[in-house]
């Protein structure tokens, strides 16, 4: 992998976000620009030429129900692949901005999309909204989706913690952690139900009854 993957990127090798597929398919979205794809033995490069939208892939999320690959490029916005060929999403121009943060297929099959103006969400049934006008979340820089085992969408940001139920945004510990939560990157629930966030401060573990671990 590293023999074959600096013959592509021999003065940049950051990566800005990668995904793994069913198929044990590993998905790089490199710094260098374009986009990698692993497979066990081969890395192969997709750029601009290849139908991409954006010369740099910033998220990358997968519906494995449709066999649907998203990707959000810098100034390009959603790019989806459908194995064969890469097309510009048609809503790009209907998102808050066309710079994607983060990208997240949730339990239900709607890609949530994270842009550098806020959140918008593009439903099962083809129809996008966009959250990014809504006052409890604003037009804000995303930073990482995920769904607990109840449903809730988690969303980090440059202004804290939200999330997403039936139909509502909220701030799940209130003014709870202020000095920590201003400013959060990404959120994993452990088998207890323990959350830990990472944010400015470095990271925080909070348990079910809402109490700072560490």
């Amino acid at each position: 992998l590293k023999e074959n993957y600096n013959s592509l990127f021999k003065t940049n090798n950051e990566i800005w976000d990668m995904y793994c597929d069913k198929f044990d398919n590993v998905w790089i979205g490199p710094r260098a620009g374009g986009l990698c794809r692993f497979d066990g033995d081969y890395v192969q490069h997709f750029d601009i030429s290849d139908g991409l939208n954006g010369k740099v892939v910033w998220a990358l999320a997968n519906n494995s129900a449709t066999k649907t690959y998203y990707f959000g490029t810098i100034g390009g916005g959603v790019n989806i692949y459908n194995g064969e060929n890469f097309m510009s999403a048609p809503f790009n121009d209907k998102l808050p901005a066309k710079s994607i943060r983060s990208l997240f297929c949730d339990s239900k099959q709607n890609l949530w999309i994270g842009t550098t103006k806020g959140i918008a969400l593009y439903t099962k049934e083809g129809k996008l909204i966009d959250y990014s006008s809504v006052e409890e979340i604003g037009a804000i820089t995303i930073f990482k989706f995920c769904e607990d085992k109840e449903g809730a969408i988690w969303i980090n940001h440059d202004k804290g913690i939200h999330c997403f139920k039936a139909g509502k945004f909220y701030k799940p510990y209130g003014d709870l952690f202020a000095d920590y939560l201003y400013f959060t990157t990404s959120t994993i629930t452990t088998r207890n139900g323990e959350k830990w966030i990472s944010c400015n401060e470095g990271a925080i573990a909070i348990d079910k009854n809402n109490k700072q671990l560490y």
